[in-house]
Formats: C-alpha cells, structure tokens, sequence
C-alpha cells in the first residue's frame, strides 16, 4: 500500500488509533457501525467498489470476540486486506485456535489488559518484508524502573485515601499523558524486543489464568448485579475463550460517568474526547457510533479489582439510581 490510498475504517473509533494513518498519508473512508456494533456487509461492498478500497480495519469492541468472517471473505473477494484492531482482546484473542484467524494481520496493545509499559504487537497471516517499527520506542531498564515507581506512588496514594478519578488528578494526568506523546509511526521489529516485566508475564501461565480467572469473576459478578438495579449491560455474559476489557453499561442519564469517578470508581467513556472529528462533527450520517459515544459507559473488571471494590461500585450505582428516581419524584 501507498500514501492516498483509501482505508475503511468503523466511525467507532478512537483518533489516537487512527492517527499513524492520516500521519502517513492514507485517506480514511469512515463508515457507521449498526446498533450491534458491526459494520454492514453490504454497505462495506458498496463502499469499496465506488472508493477502490485497499485495506479494512474491523474492531472487536471491549475486549469481545467478533465474527468478521463474511466480511473478511466479501474483502479478499474484492482485494481488501483486513486488519483486526485487537487492542482491546489481547486475551480473547490470544485463546483463538490460529487457523480460526483469516484476516491478514491483528494489531493489539497488550499494556490495556497487563500492568507493563509496552506491549504493542502485531500477529500476521504470513511473511511481511516491509513491516517497520521504531528502534527507539523499546523500554529501557531505566524506562521501565520509573514505570514501576510511578505505579508504586499511584498506589501510595490510593491508600492514603485520594481519588485519583477526581476532575483535578485527572487533568493532570491527560496533561502528562499528552506531553509524552510520540507522533512517529513507524518501528524496526528487528531490534526492538518486549521488556523483562512483558516476557515475564507472558511466559507465567499461573500469573495468565489468574487473570483470567479474575476479570470473569468480575465481570459476572457485576453484570448480574447491575441488571438488578435498573442498568442494562452492552452485553451481559460471557462465551467461552472470552476475557473483555470492562463492563459496557448503557447510561440513561447524564452525569452518571462524572457521578462514579467523583465517588473513586474508575469508570470511562470510550473513545470520548477522541471520537475522530469527522464523525462527531456529522452526528446524522454517523448516527450509531456518536450515541454509542455517548451513552456506554465501562466499568472497570480488570485483575486488580477486588470483591470489596465490586461490592463498592455496586453500591455507587445503587446510590445515582435512588438518586435519580427522587429527582424524577420532586420533577
């Protein structure tokens, strides 16, 4: 592929995503998912026809193994090539019989399941030359020795009764996390290897199916208990080979994502702020994928999470509900 070259991409997306691709040149063909989150098959056909399409990226959303098989066969019928953005499904992925997998390339960021500063890898069907990445991007010893402190500090802070979800701290680090960002897209596969905690981690199946274990238990534990009072999960069970990265919950109201982090619960809207322009500039042609935007919160199931911390975001939940149903009396 070339600069200016045409890629579809789902109008859920996050920009940061997307962004090494308008950086490199190529031009994004955005389209809407449909309300369960896939994109149309037949509407893909269409675009790819009157676009000359080269590339598509399929999403799994929230950690959820999707089909794309038809859509993967209807793309390489026409010449496409597929990308599966597995960035939020390191695990579900990861548990997928490899002749199950017929797109040609999955893209994931195993940093948003493990506690590691890198993590970004890239699974391909076959043999790819002209793959690149940046030398420079590896974690280094001191790298990954300040990582470490600064988790050690986050968690001295927590324990010392601060709301590290609070507008303040949160705007801090967005600030942070923005000064730190690298705008270069590319990478040499070659030399730059995972860090010491990524291999470690990796290679413990003690430490895996602990979390495993634990972002189910979590999950079922929470997507039970939210439907109880009164909120309705994305989707509320689990198949088998499936470890999704939060608990999806549709909000009614607004104000509720604000509500929980005010309250210490780390819940997010995902992409937020960084739905891509084009789509949340065009909310009638981008209909789904601005409401998902809007009204899906998640909710945080990831191996740290303990059952006191359930039984608390329960309990912040049941609060904003009885919260809501006295306003709703006073109106």
């Amino acid at each position: 592929m070339k600069k200016k070259d045409s890629i579809i991409i789902p109008a859920y997306i996050c920009d940061s995503a997307i962004h090494p691709l308008r950086e490199y040149g190529f031009k994004l063909i955005f389209i809407d998912v449909d309300k369960e989150m896939n994109l149309s098959v037949n509407q893909v056909q269409k675009v790819i026809i009157k676009n000359n399409i080269k590339a598509l990226l399929a999403v799994h959303y929230f950690g959820f193994t999707k089909d794309f098989d038809k859509l993967i066969r209807v793309c390489h019928k026409l010449g496409v090539k597929v990308v599966e953005d597995c960035t939020h499904s390191f695990l579900s992925q990861l548990s997928r019989n490899k002749a199950s997998v017929r797109s040609d390339m999955e893209i994931f960021s195993i940093r948003k399941t493990l506690p590691i500063q890198d993590g970004g890898a890239l699974r391909a069907s076959g043999f790819h030359k002209d793959i690149k990445m940046n030398s420079d991007q590896c974690i280094s010893t001191l790298s990954a020795g300040k990582y470490l402190l600064k988790r050690l500090i986050w968690k001295i802070i927590i324990n010392l009764g601060f709301n590290i979800y609070g507008p303040l701290i949160t705007r801090l680090k967005d600030d942070f996390r923005h000064t730190g960002k690298d705008s270069r897209c590319s990478v040499n596969i070659e030399t730059c290897k995972p860090s010491q905690q990524l291999t470690y981690y990796l290679k413990s199946d003690r430490y895996m199916n602990r979390v495993r274990s634990s972002i189910c238990a979590n999950f079922t534990r929470l997507s039970v208990e939210v439907e109880k009072i009164g909120f309705e999960p994305v989707i509320s069970s689990l198949s088998v080979g499936v470890f999704p990265q939060a608990l999806a919950i549709y909000n009614a109201n607004d104000g509720l994502m604000d509500y929980l982090r005010s309250n210490g619960v780390g819940a997010w809207c995902w992409p937020g702020n960084e739905l891509p322009l084009e789509v949340s500039n065009n909310p009638k042609i981008y209909l789904n994928s601005v409401y998902f935007n809007k009204k899906i919160i998640l909710l945080p199931i990831h191996q740290d999470i303990s059952h006191k911390q359930c039984d608390y975001m329960i309990k912040v939940l049941l609060k904003w509900q009885d919260r809501m149903v006295k306003e709703r009396g006073d109106a």
